[in-house]
């Protein structure tokens, strides 16, 4: 577990600081939320619980149906073969631990896009994205994509491009 955020009559600004900062002439009443790391790898299983790399996870989807909002998903080397979208619709951070030229999402059949991104807090960081036919990334109002490398996708015109859609 990490630390996530407080929840509360926390002080402005503070919700997300590990420690908070207030006078004690004023009370507080709050209480400290944490999140669960889960682990993804190529030969991982998607039976185990995912949360340690010994019993991690194989496939991006099995790990993220576990997770809520404030959870971490830390996805190891390697090129994972995605036949569905990844959907993030909850304040998940998916991460790459050694980035992009090393964490490869690649589309293998379906025709849907790669990623979607669906809620503020949800963050795609540290992958190259790659072989989508219906579109590398879709952020439906809301979502973060950081240090990605999108790269020879088709859009669904079939025009050959990076194709991210950014809608809202």
């Amino acid at each position: 577990c990490t630390f996530y955020r407080w929840n509360g009559d926390v002080p402005d600004g503070q919700e997300k600081q590990a420690t908070l900062v207030f006078s004690a002439l004023e009370p507080r009443s709050v209480t400290a939320q944490f999140a669960l790391n889960y682990f993804v790898t190529t030969n991982g299983n998607d039976s185990a619980d995912g949360r340690s790399w010994e019993t991690a996870r194989a496939t991006l989807q099995s790990a993220l149906a576990d997770t809520v909002t404030g959870d971490a998903l830390l996805v190891s080397n390697g090129v994972y073969a995605v036949t569905n979208q990844i959907a993030i619709t909850n304040g998940v951070w998916v991460r790459s631990v050694n980035g992009p030229e090393t964490t490869v999402i690649q589309r293998t059949v379906g025709g849907d896009r790669q990623v979607l991104l669906r809620h503020p807090e949800a963050v795609f960081d540290g992958f190259t994205i790659t072989r989508a036919t219906g579109g590398a990334a879709y952020i439906d109002h809301a979502g973060t994509l950081s240090n990605c490398i999108i790269s020879n996708n088709v859009s669904p015109n079939n025009t050959i491009n990076g194709t991210v859609w950014l809608e809202g």
